[in-house]
């Protein structure tokens, strides 16, 4: 048999290696994760970051994968890659669709040779693995009309802590970050409105945020974390520009990034603006507005650029027109969709955005009473559930199919305590579990808050019992746990890397 000489052998692979991506050398390496192999980490967690030897780019956003050890088997869990803004060698891992980090269980984690390309378009020609833990999943954080936050077990309902705002205010809004959770604190008296943060089980909010940009009196509105959980985006109305200011707040330390944005749109009417929704893949926040007199508008903010985007259609920088209205807002990123809720209509209604071109679908369900309030888009892109105010009987929730609006149906809020239904008339607030594919539901009757639960896999809103000792479906009294009504909730984003 005829061998070759080396040096043509040797010829010969490096032409093959330059076909599959370049040289030999010069390839990208991991150079260390967070968490760390076997880690394991005692709480929850937000994201996985993979930090290699020198500046990357994603070449496929698909090629990471996930699963967890539980107790009911292998749970493989919808992963994908983001870039990390903080961090040109870094990328982020994170839940997409249905996929959510498993509560106290072991992960691995697999980054496939072509994730990631460096500057020379070269890859890494074996995969990475590596495997971690994570505690049980973090409690809710919820505001109640009497001014405190209470931290509260989700499986149980007990009260775990009480956080009091400092004298002279009262917690209206809550977001969870990293280990922390802010909150707006409206003045029980005239006066501006402060940004503020404590750590869990804190006795009392007394960490401000120093913000700076309004004229005038300050009105805390809305909170938003970033989606790699390391910003916190604030608004706030001002009274002497009637103007919406938008903050940004470095979530780690509570400092505010300079300067803070004026948004074009003048505010009017009761409730001039809404909850905004975030759009993870472009990097923007779609802020609602009232035009105080049953239309509306929507500002979209670029978030990497921090400026307004021109939406509208008059000259120079302002928000696109919603005839229909205004409300709670949210990006739902599987089917691309920004949904925007009727909040100054009597019964159910939405409006569907299209982000790329702005054409509006709006879509009223004239047979369901009650006032939109609150808006949960499943990651699945299966389902938007409305929350309803004023609503009579068991009808609290609406279902919509992203594909056919205007065709929703009604869904059935049961507050069973001890197998007796307790009366609400009320969903104001809807939460997302991050350790599961469960919606967390408010109903209140005014003075009490119950808490329901709901699965959402698969495109059907099903209820769940709390109460395994009780015939029937069960929801959770949160009268001993958080008094009141609940009005704004949240939980912990999770850990992310230093």
């Amino acid at each position: 048999m005829t061998r070759a000489p080396l040096t043509a052998l040797c010829g010969l692979a490096a032409l093959a290696l330059a076909a599959c991506g370049g040289a030999v050398e010069g390839r990208p390496d991991v150079a260390a994760t967070f968490p760390a192999d076997e880690q394991a980490l005692p709480g929850w967690i937000g994201e996985v970051q993979i930090t290699y030897d020198q500046p990357v780019t994603i070449l496929n956003e698909d090629a990471v994968k996930l699963t967890a050890d539980t107790a009911d088997g292998v749970l493989e869990i919808p992963v994908r890659a983001f870039s990390d803004p903080s961090d040109g060698r870094s990328i982020l891992v994170r839940p997409v669709d249905e996929g959510h980090f498993a509560p106290a269980a072991r992960h691995h984690c697999v980054v496939q040779e072509g994730a990631v390309v460096n500057s020379r378009l070269h890859y890494r020609l074996q995969e990475y693995s590596f495997h971690f833990a994570v505690g049980p999943a973090p409690d809710l954080f919820l505001a109640s009309d009497d001014g405190n936050v209470y931290e509260v077990d989700p499986a149980t309902g007990a009260n775990v802590a009480t956080t009091a705002p400092p004298p002279g205010y009262a917690a209206k809004r809550v977001l969870g970050a990293d280990g922390q959770v802010y909150a707006w604190l409206d003045p029980l008296l005239p006066g501006s409105s402060v940004l503020a943060r404590f750590v869990p089980g804190a006795a009392a909010i007394a960490t401000p945020v120093t913000l700076s940009g309004e004229a005038g009196t300050r009105t805390g509105s809305h909170l938003v974390l970033s989606h790699d959980g390391r910003i916190v985006y604030a608004t706030a109305r001002d009274s002497a520009t009637s103007r919406l200011y938008l903050h940004r707040v470095v979530a780690a330390t509570g400092a505010e990034i300079l300067p803070a944005l004026v948004l074009s749109t003048p505010l009017s009417g009761p409730e001039p603006d809404f909850q905004p929704g975030l759009d993870t893949k472009r990097e923007r926040l779609y802020v609602p507005f009232s035009d105080g007199a049953g239309g509306g508008f929507l500002g979209v903010v670029d978030l990497t650029a921090f400026a307004e985007v021109d939406a509208g259609p008059l000259p120079g920088v302002d928000a696109l027109p919603v005839p229909d209205g205004a409300g709670d807002c949210a990006y739902e990123a599987n089917r691309d969709f920004i949904w925007v809720l009727l909040h100054d209509e009597p019964q159910a209604g939405v409006v569907l955005i299209g982000p790329g071109d702005f054409a509006e679908f709006p879509a009223r369900e004239p047979t369901i009473p009650g006032v939109p309030t609150a808006v949960f888009a499943a990651p699945d892109g299966k389902g938007l559930v409305e929350g309803l105010v004023g609503y009579s009987g068991l009808e609290g929730l609406v279902h919509v199919d992203p594909l056919r609006i205007g065709n929703g149906f009604p869904i059935d809020v049961r507050d069973d305590v001890g197998g007796v239904l307790q009366g609400s008339s009320s969903v104001g607030v809807l939460l997302g579990d991050p350790a599961s594919t469960h919606l967390f539901v408010f109903a209140d009757d005014g003075s009490t808050t119950y808490l329901a639960s709901y699965d959402w896999l698969g495109g059907v809103l099903v209820q769940l019992d709390l109460d395994a000792g009780t015939t029937g479906v069960q929801a959770l009294s949160l009268a001993a746990s958080s008094p009141g009504v609940v009005v704004s909730a949240t939980t912990l984003f999770g850990a992310i890397p230093p």
